[in-house]
Order: structure tokens, then sequence, then C-alpha cells
């Protein structure tokens, strides 16, 4: 019964380490930094969802994005753009508490991660000026 036990642990063990499930609970465990899982990209900004929002829409149309979809409030944004390739790219914005946020970009239906991050990067640029 004991050796029963023992392997299905390991077994399970196994099957977590081989689909990612560890290193993905790794990294959101980490303190802060930027978390990219399942073709969405992620962080913790300490700017309020009215700040990050405004330097999100100028960003995208620096970038030449259409804007086809944009709701937003004082606790949460939420914005569909399109491509000039016609990929579609989501931002999502969320307060966390009254002076920090939540945002996450996903670039195509697949995600691309250097376009998020590229994205975000102007949009972190665009809150320090």
């Amino acid at each position: 019964m004991r050796r029963l036990l023992v392997s299905s642990v390991m077994l399970v063990t196994c099957c977590a380490l081989m689909s990612g499930c560890v290193l993905a609970l790794g990294a959101a465990g980490g303190a802060g930094g930027v978390i990219y899982y399942k073709g969405n990209l992620k962080e913790y900004l300490n700017y309020p969802v009215r700040e990050i929002y405004e330097a999100t829409m100028q960003t995208m149309a620096e970038e030449g994005l259409g804007v086809y979809n944009d709701e937003h409030d004082p606790y949460k944004a939420q914005m569909k753009f399109e491509d000039t390739d016609g990929k579609s790219v989501w931002v999502d914005i969320e307060a966390s508490t009254r002076e920090s946020s939540e945002i996450k970009i996903r670039v195509g239906v697949g995600g691309n991660k250097a376009r998020a991050s590229q994205l975000l990067e102007k949009i972190k640029t665009r809150l320090i000026l």
C-alpha cells in the first residue's frame, strides 16, 4: 500500500513538472516583476487605473493601433485595439489598491511576448514622464 502511495505522489509530481504548472506557480509567487503566462503579459504598477489608462491610450495611438473597444471606470479598464496587421491587442487594467493596479496585455490570439513587452515598456515610459 505504501509503495502505491509513493508511486502515485511521484506520478503527480512528474506530471506537474512536465506541464509547467510548478514553474508558473513559482513565477507568480515571486515578488513583483513581469509574468508571461498563456499569452498574457502581466505586471503590477504603482499607478492608479486612470493614469495607466491614459498612458495606454497615448501609446496605442502613437503605435498606430485603432481602438476597437474601450470600457473604463476608476477601478478597471478593458480595451481592445487592432494592429495594422489585423492582429488584436487586448489590455486589461484592474485596481489593486487606490494607487496601484495590475495591467495585462495580450497581442494576437496565441500571444506575442516580444510585442506585448514592447508595448508595456512604452506605457511605463509614458507613466514616468
